[in-house]
């Protein structure tokens, strides 16, 4: 059962992303406990960069509404997903709408552009997968949900 006094955490797709990085972290935080929620551009399924497909559980117009309620996004890597989320306008609004302690959690080092451009008020409060010294992905993720499991 998810925590949700821990708030949510969401991981923001779009055609194109990486999908191993998504299964870890998604297995991760909920093993953990922590209420984690794949959030499409859309509500149709969305492809990952090598044919995974996955149904998001809510779209990201459905979340604007919810945006309270987040402490970390998390960011996949993959050039055409980061064009696309780059392009959204709704992903500026995520970004005025969340509070001022969401974390900020990218999968890859393209991420920083985005997290920087999209996410300006925040782009301070953010962890990238390859800058935490010696973290392979499973040692990521279990650091991340520690760190969301002590907020």
């Amino acid at each position: 059962m998810s925590n949700s006094r821990h708030g949510q955490a969401i991981i923001l797709l779009a055609d194109g992303f990486e999908e191993k990085p998504v299964g870890t972290f998604l297995t991760t935080l909920r093993e953990a406990g922590l209420s984690v929620n794949l959030v499409g551009l859309r509500t149709k399924q969305v492809s990952g960069v090598h044919g995974l497909t996955i149904v998001p559980d809510m779209s990201l117009e459905r979340l604007l509404d919810m945006a309270h309620t987040i402490r970390a996004i998390i960011l996949p890597d993959g050039v055409s997903h980061l064009a696309r989320l780059r392009q959204d306008p709704r992903v500026n609004l995520l970004s005025e709408k969340v509070s001022d302690k969401v974390i900020l959690i990218g999968l890859g080092p393209q991420t920083e552009q985005v997290i920087c451009a999209s996410f300006k008020p925040h782009a301070n409060n953010f962890l990238i997968l390859g800058q935490e010294a010696n973290l392979d992905l499973d040692d990521f993720a279990q650091s991340v949900a520690h760190q969301l499991m002590e907020l």
